[in-house]
This record gives C-alpha cells, sequence and structure tokens, in this order.
C-alpha cells in the first residue's frame, strides 16, 4: 500500500499488516505535497504526482528479502527494537 502526504514524502506500507501501527518505507522527491499515487496494471511502478511542483514521478518497485522498516509505535517492538 502507498500513501503520499503534504510534506512530499511518498510512504509504502506492506499490506496486509498484522501490527496496529505497521512500519513503513518513507521516500523524498516532491517538492511539496504528493497529490495522487497508483501501482501500474503490474504492480513493478508506483506513480505519484506533486502538486505545487507539477511533476510526475515514476517509482520501480523492487522486492527486498529483508527490508529495514520504520515504526510509528514503539509497543510493537521489543528490547532491541525489532519488530515482534
Amino acid at each position: 500500500m502507498a500513501t503520499g502526504d503534504d510534506f512530499g514524502f511518498v510512504k509504502l506500507f506492506r499490506f496486509p499488516s498484522p501490527l496496529k501501527n505497521c512500519g513503513y518505507n518513507k521516500f523524498i522527491g516532491h517538492s511539496d505535497h504528493v497529490t495522487n499515487v497508483a501501482f501500474t496494471y503490474d504492480g513493478n511502478y508506483l506513480i505519484t504526482t506533486g502538486g505545487f511542483d507539477k511533476s510526475i514521478f515514476q517509482w520501480r518497485f523492487e522486492k527486498e528479502e529483508e527490508d529495514e522498516m520504520e515504526y510509528s509505535d514503539e509497543e510493537n517492538l521489543d528490547e532491541e527494537g525489532n519488530p515482534i
């Protein structure tokens, strides 16, 4: 799942997620708010559009074996900071 926000960030989440506050990977590219995000039909690319910068970005999606994910809440992490 992908989202865009008012600060130019594009976030990728695992879907479905068994955790209440799941981790995500955050990417920056747009100078201002992201107006739309959509995956291509085959899921290999993410297309995002910017508001103020009036740009269209094409992001290539590459699945990795082990991703480093940021976690938005510490309640789902063990003592060493690993997801539980």
